[in-house]
């Protein structure tokens, strides 16, 4: 007898569990996470607007249709704070598609440039769009998950200035330092070719694939610090050689400050 009643409650526990790994996929409560940790979105690259594609990944089940995500802007933070300084009516959501069988999508926007009044500088700005998912279409919000970061939240840059590469963040231990439009430009007209850079490509191998961004593209340990190297030689160069204007940041946290590779350091 105890035999079977043991066995009629690890029957219960399973059917439970089971239970709960449906609702867990529910097609109502599905949701989608973000997979690059910057976007942005460049005018001096394209001065008279483009499109820039994002891709997201889906927390859930394949569904047999397309499905389609949608989104708030969030124009002030709780502090009151701008989160969204670009003109609004300078932008268009054009998809947010996750085709059928996929769990990853794409979200497509289109930029136009602003003109005068709508930002202070039509040539000279830095803004940005503040997106978060929207309880609507195929997909629900979902919860919290860190106060300090919330990755439900897609941030953009969107600049005259050329834009931070996506490899650029998985810099920062032992990296080359601040990031600037003008540091950025200098490595572009100066590193071609050194440890495989492309100046057409302009995206720094990692150390492990990341598909899509680096192409199966690996550097060793060793190839990163020799293209530092390398890079910290040019700089300094080219400052012996311009006593007067010194390679300077013209954008970014450490806008105004000498670039000084590789340290997150002010000099």
């Amino acid at each position: 007898m105890k035999k079977i009643l043991m066995i009629l409650a690890l029957v219960a526990v399973v059917a439970s569990c089971k239970k709960d790994e449906i609702d867990m996929f529910d097609p109502n409560h599905q949701m989608i996470r973000w997979t690059q940790s910057f976007n942005g979105f460049s005018f001096r690259d394209n001065p008279a607007g483009g499109e820039l594609r994002i891709p997201f990944h889906v927390v859930g089940n394949v569904a047999d249709v397309d499905r389609h995500a949608e989104f708030d802007i969030i124009m002030r933070n709780s502090q009151g704070e701008d989160m969204t300084t670009f003109p609004l009516n300078r932008f268009e959501i054009v998809s947010a598609i996750v085709p059928a069988g996929e769990v990853e999508g794409e979200l497509v926007i289109r930029f136009e440039r602003p003109v005068a009044g709508e930002v202070d500088d039509p040539d000279d700005f830095e803004t940005h769009l503040l997106l978060t998912t929207a309880d609507g279409g195929d997909f629900y919000k979902g919860p919290e998950v860190s106060q300090a970061i919330d990755i439900r939240n897609l941030d953009i840059t969107v600049s005259t200035y050329l834009v931070r590469p996506q490899s650029w963040p998985s810099w920062q231990a032992g990296g080359p330092g601040y990031f600037s439009s003008s540091y950025y430009q200098f490595i572009i007209d100066n590193m071609d070719g050194e440890e495989g850079f492309s100046s057409e490509i302009r995206e720094f191998p990692f150390t492990y694939v990341v598909e899509g961004v680096n192409n199966d593209q690996v550097w060793t340990v060793q190839q990163r610090v020799d293209f530092l190297s390398t890079l910290e030689d040019k700089v300094a160069s080219f400052n012996s050689a311009n006593p007067e204007t010194p390679l300077t940041h013209d954008s970014g946290e450490a806008k105004g400050f000498l670039v000084d590779v590789g340290r997150w350091t002010y000099q």
